[in-house]
């Protein structure tokens, strides 16, 4: 299963992060907790029209207990290295493999290194030195996993040797970009270039595929989905999508027929395009108009079609803000209404200008985790924050033709901007997201991660 979350910030300076990230700054001031669900219809939407919904107010049925046993967090343990006071280090996910995680580290005892490549093969409880990138730069290394490949990894060393923090944050402008490939899971690295950042990377029968950010290219349209036979040169695959004026946000690789799905945003609307001949030509399915906060998609297996699920917050005056769901199980080509999960938070506030307190009922984003292979769904939402919560988040679960969510755990709140990365093999890891830039889900910060299995 994987995801994609838009829960943070300012979606018009940077590409919007629509994997599931939860901002911090939800729902985190006192309240009082009320739970309500909206019954909706089954029919067929139409791929022009919006989807329809009683406000939130409309009570339905609460979450039931699950009848499997509620979830169960694992803290993963990283070497002494990894957890530097001051130093936070992206650790990189390989989708294919939930087991597998690396992490390049730069320091250590506060003094730059000759960037070290770890990694780990059981989930965090052993971790070694398998090679290094053979990079001088003093900065930040970036790894980005092959979805298909496991042992297939790109890097990026970036520095600001110009850099001014008088000025500001840094620009893209003032950095030094250097590329690396391993095709050996790091133990072997070779230069591929420079000026450009990876956030995905997939492959399919020697061709290779990845969303690429190249300020040396084209300043105004730096991001595109690439092509590449030998990871160094990469020739751009989504002239159709740009064409349409839209911009690539994520990507899904069938590994049986390299099918390739894409997830594109057009100032606020979003779009779903597909390729059945590595990006030379494109088609849209129907796509329900909506400006979705999360996607979720479960890659088809064998011949089966691509299954998918999109959210939306409607923001408005309480009672009248309420989330939407809808679901296709035929690759976009039709799709249903889902009960969406609407949690009312009940926050007590002071009234402008006077000494008196007033009710207001916002209603909690809904975060897709990810689609399993039943075809249930998984969803987080905060649906218990206080003053002094530690654990906000609720974990639910919407079984295939059901209109009941079944709440099936909590999620470890480790502060910052979270994210669950969900996994086929019904792993789930879960972590602080790597800053704003990073647009993988899969890359989130070593030091404070947990795994569970599901169910």
């Amino acid at each position: 299963m994987e995801t994609s979350d838009g829960a943070s910030g300012d979606n018009k300076a940077k590409r919007r992060r629509v994997f599931a990230s939860i901002g911090s700054g939800v729902g985190i001031l006192a309240i009082v907790l009320i739970v309500a669900l909206v019954h909706f219809s089954t029919a067929s939407l139409p791929s022009s029209g919006f989807i329809h919904a009683a406000p939130a107010s409309a009570a339905g049925p609460t979450p039931t207990l699950a009848p499997t046993p509620l979830l169960r967090w694992q803290n993963v343990s990283f070497p002494a290295d990894f957890t530097v006071p001051g130093s936070a280090f992206p650790m990189a996910l390989a989708p294919s493999d939930a087991n597998t995680a690396y992490v390049c580290l730069t320091v250590r005892n506060n003094q730059p290194i000759t960037p070290e490549i770890w990694v780990t093969h059981n989930r965090g409880a052993s971790w070694h030195v398998v090679g290094h990138l053979p990079s001088s730069q003093e900065g930040e290394c970036l790894l980005t996993v092959d979805a298909t490949q496991p042992a297939a990894i790109l890097a990026t060393s970036t520095m600001y040797p110009s850099y001014n923090p008088n000025n500001g944050p840094p620009s893209p402008a003032d950095a030094s970009i250097q590329d690396f490939a391993s095709v050996d899971g790091g133990v072997t690295w070779r230069s591929i270039g420079s000026g450009q950042s990876f956030d995905e990377l997939a492959t399919y029968q020697g061709t290779s595929y990845a969303l690429r950010t190249d300020y040396t290219d084209n300043p105004a349209d730096p991001i595109h989905l690439v092509a590449s036979s030998n990871l160094q040169s990469w020739h751009t695959v989504d002239s159709d999508i740009g064409k349409a004026g839209d911009t690539v946000d994520s990507f899904w690789l069938n590994p049986t027929d390299g099918d390739i799905l894409v997830h594109s945003f057009n100032g606020s609307l979003s779009d779903l395009w597909e390729s059945s001949d590595g990006g030379q030509h494109w088609r849209q399915p129907a796509y329900p108009n909506l400006d979705p906060y999360t996607v979720a998609v479960q890659p088809p297996i064998g011949n089966e079609p691509w299954h998918l699920c999109v959210a939306q917050q409607i923001l408005a005056d309480p009672p009248h803000s309420y989330n939407l769901l809808a679901c296709s199980n035929d690759g976009g080509q039709t799709w249903q209404q889902r009960p969406a999960l609407n949690i009312m938070l009940t926050e007590s506030i002071l009234v402008k200008g006077d000494n008196q307190q007033m009710p207001y009922t916002p209603i909690s984003a809904m975060n897709l985790i990810g689609l399993e292979a039943d075809g249930s769904l998984l969803a987080a939402v905060d649906d218990a924050s206080t003053a002094t919560s530690t654990q906000p988040f609720g974990i639910y679960r919407l079984p295939p033709n059901s209109s009941h969510w079944q709440h099936i755990g909590r999620a470890p709140y480790t502060g910052g901007d979270l994210s669950f990365v969900p996994f086929t093999s019904d792993v789930i890891w879960f972590g602080t997201a790597y800053g704003d830039a990073i647009r993988s889900p899969y890359t989130i910060v070593a030091g404070d991660a947990y795994t569970t299995t599901y169910p």
